[in-house]
């Protein structure tokens, strides 16, 4: 059913001179809608990651700096607001490691490798502590985010 009307759909995007707001119209409601989110994995010279405690996990609070990108905003200005917003601190955005599909919801996550460029910490409604990691000792946290900095962590290793 669905591939009959896909195709009766692009029939008609063929042949009939719809203006552009109304071909916008048909993309949104044809496709999947996604959730774009940020994800800074800072590290410091000293190979250590930084950590925010997040107040709203229950399990598992330790996690890595993140949040929604909002309409039409620039990725890596919303990974620096995230990290602003959330702690206070600032990061220079050195390149995306890697774009994430969500596991569990359609959603796609940028992972940004950063270093940290000043800032002085201070507790927000989301984040009420930071702390400075090295690899293997990493606080109790959720899998795919310590991997993620794992796979940080080997990226950094291999381009100095």
């Amino acid at each position: 059913m669905r591939a009959r009307l896909q195709r009766a759909a692009l029939w008609v995007w063929q042949k009939a001179p719809f203006p552009e707001p109304v071909r916008w119209a048909m993309l949104w409601v044809m496709n999947q809608k996604y959730l774009a989110g940020v994800i800074a994995v800072v590290l410091n010279d000293a190979g250590e990651v930084l950590l925010l405690r997040h107040t709203y996990r229950r399990e598992r609070a330790w996690g890595l700096p993140a949040g929604w990108l909002r309409g039409r905003e620039d990725p890596i200005l919303a990974v620096r607001r995230e990290l602003a917003e959330e702690s206070g601190l600032s990061a220079q955005v050195l390149y995306p490691l890697r774009i994430d599909p969500g596991a569990r919801r359609p959603q796609l996550d940028i992972v940004y490798v950063c270093r940290p460029d000043g800032g002085t910490f201070r507790p927000s409604p989301e984040v009420d502590a930071c702390g400075w990691f090295p690899l293997d000792r990493l606080p109790p946290m959720r899998a795919d985010l310590a991997q993620r900095i794992r796979t940080a962590q080997e990226h950094v290793g291999s381009v100095r």
